[in-house]
């Protein structure tokens, strides 16, 4: 269980990592009773439950800033997702995902975008040089 702030238009997790930290932001909401606890489970047991295939064709990875967090411990020797977009990923993520046959293709605003080199067209989608998004600054 995580506590999670809505701030109009804006929400997301209070945690030491993501974009929302245990701040005067947080504070605020707090004292508005904008916070509220909520059950959160790892991506690969949400996965199991549901019986995904080991092969998945694509992610949208966007929680906030904690997708490191979701991605530190990840069973990809379990899960593959063939293509993925993640918004703002960080060195860390970076370095993760490439670990893992993930292979950078582009950035497109705030997101960047990598596919598995499992995937089989795999040698026909062009590349670009990878380039690290700076994070978000609020």
């Amino acid at each position: 269980t995580l506590e999670f702030v809505t701030d109009g238009q804006r929400s997301g997790l209070i945690t030491k990592e993501g974009d929302y930290a245990d701040t005067a932001l947080t504070a605020a909401a707090r004292a508005e009773g904008r916070i509220v606890s909520v059950d959160v489970l790892p991506l690969a047991d949400v996965l199991d439950r549901y019986g995904a295939p080991e092969a998945i064709d694509y992610l949208s990875l966007d929680v906030e800033g904690l997708d490191t967090r979701v991605m530190r411990h990840f069973p990809f020797d379990r899960y593959r997702f063939l293509a993925m977009t993640v918004e703002r990923p960080t060195p860390e993520l970076n370095r993760i995902l490439f670990a893992n046959k993930y292979h950078f293709v582009r950035n497109s605003l705030y997101d960047s975008f990598y596919v598995h080199e499992s995937l089989p067209n795999f040698a026909e989608i062009p590349k670009r040089p990878f380039e690290q998004l700076p994070a978000k600054a609020f």
